[in-house]
């Protein structure tokens, strides 16, 4: 219902550009095609189907979250609290626990998520049985992660005299490839749908950080 209730209202503003509750209002007034000032079970399905047909097919349900007074028909007050109530907070369950990860990222399926960071570990927690394989054993810990076609990039931090590396990792292979050694700190991986990489840096001078974006094949580039 919750679901149902928000995409009614964005509905209403997308479909009429309703903007205020009270440009909503005149909107239930134009579906009250009696003009008694109540809104009928019909009529509220009339405005539903112009809103979006495919509300009407939850019309029972919907009318009888709106109906507070449960008594048939709606009055506007009732029908604009029903749609601006505010929305509960967010929830969260726990999936797993004890993983030693500070990055994640989950495949385009949403079966598999892939974590690294926080240990030298880079592996893999399969959603649905829960079973987690380790994919690679790093030599510093990863800043960053992310999937891109079956390819797993990992940014790795500097430690002492050596440099931040980027990584790409092939689990269905098991095969993993140093694509930059040289980097200085990196950390923050992003990837595009075309498989253009970013991430964060920081200058050798300390003056802060800038973005990198890598091709493949190429080295880092200031945008």
């Amino acid at each position: 219902e919750q679901h149902q209730r928000n995409g009614i209202a964005d509905e209403v503003c997308i479909a009429q550009h309703i903007q205020t509750a009270a440009d909503v209002k005149s909107a239930f007034r134009r579906a009250d095609a009696d003009g008694n000032g109540w809104m009928s079970r019909d009529e509220l399905a009339r405005l539903l189907h112009e809103l979006n047909p495919d509300f009407t097919a939850h019309l029972g349900t919907l009318f009888k979250a709106a109906n507070i007074g449960q008594d048939g028909v709606l009055n506007y007050e009732e029908f604009l609290s029903w749609i601006y109530k505010p929305v509960p907070a967010a929830s969260h369950e726990t999936i797993y626990e004890g993983l030693q990860c500070t990055c994640l990222c989950i495949n385009e399926a949403r079966t598999h998520l892939y974590y690294a960071g926080d240990g030298l570990e880079v592996g893999t927690l399969d959603l649905a049985t829960k079973e987690v394989q380790v994919l690679e054993y790093l030599e510093s810990e990863a800043t960053g992660l992310a999937l891109h076609h079956q390819h797993l990039y990992v940014l790795t931090k500097s430690t002492g005299s050596a440099n931040g590396r980027l990584l790409k990792i092939a689990p269905a292979v098991d095969e993993m490839e140093v694509i930059c050694d040289d980097l200085e700190d990196p950390r923050a991986l992003a990837v595009t749908q075309e498989g253009t990489l970013f991430f964060l840096e920081t200058a050798q001078d300390g003056s802060g950080s800038f973005v990198c974006k890598l091709l493949e094949n190429s080295d880092p580039l200031l945008p």
